[in-house]
C-alpha cells in the first residue's frame, strides 16, 4: 500500500516538473516588447461636399475634430513596440498609412508586416474636418464632436 502511495507522489513529481519547465521554456522563448518607436504620418486629399471618410484601426483612436477646411487632413500615428529600440524603429517605417478614393469616399488603409511575433503595432488617426461635420463626411460624428 505504501509503495503504490509513493508511486504515486513521485508521477505527480515527475508531472508537475515537466508542467513548470515546459512552461518556462515557452516563456524564455518569446522576448518582451522593451521599447517603442512612434512615427508620424500627414496626409491630406481634396473633400469634395458630401464625401465619406472611412477609417478603422484594430489597435489604436479615432479622433476627430472640427476646423475651417475643405480637404481631408488625417494625421497617422504610428506606434511601434518591440525588443529593442532599432527593431521597433524598422517595424514603424514597414508599416504604411495611405488614403484611397473609392468612389465618393475617402478610405484609410493600414498596411503592416505579418506576422508580429512579439511585436505590437497600434496605429492611431487624428482627423480634421469641416466644423459642419454633416457637410463635409462625418454625418455619423454630429452628436459626438
Amino acid at each position: 500500500m505504501k509503495k503504490k502511495f509513493s508511486k504515486q507522489i513521485s508521477i505527480g513529481i515527475l508531472l508537475c516538473s515537466v508542467v513548470f519547465v515546459a512552461g518556462c521554456c515557452v516563456q524564455i522563448g518569446g522576448c518582451p516588447i522593451l521599447a517603442q518607436y512612434q512615427r508620424l504620418v500627414q496626409l491630406s486629399a481634396p473633400m469634395e461636399e458630401g464625401s465619406l471618410l472611412e477609417a478603422k484601426t484594430h489597435n489604436g483612436s479615432i479622433t476627430i475634430e472640427g476646423a475651417d477646411v475643405t480637404k481631408c487632413s488625417l494625421t497617422a500615428t504610428i506606434v511601434a513596440g518591440a525588443a529593442t529600440e532599432k527593431e521597433a524603429k524598422e517595424l514603424a517605417e514597414q508599416t504604411q498609412v495611405r488614403l484611397d478614393r473609392l468612389g465618393d469616399k475617402l478610405v484609410v488603409k493600414i498596411e503592416k508586416p505579418t506576422p508580429l511575433v512579439n511585436r505590437s503595432i497600434k496605429v492611431s488617426f487624428k482627423y480634421e474636418s469641416a466644423t459642419d461635420y454633416t457637410q463635409w463626411g462625418c454625418q455619423y460624428c454630429r452628436n459626438y464632436g
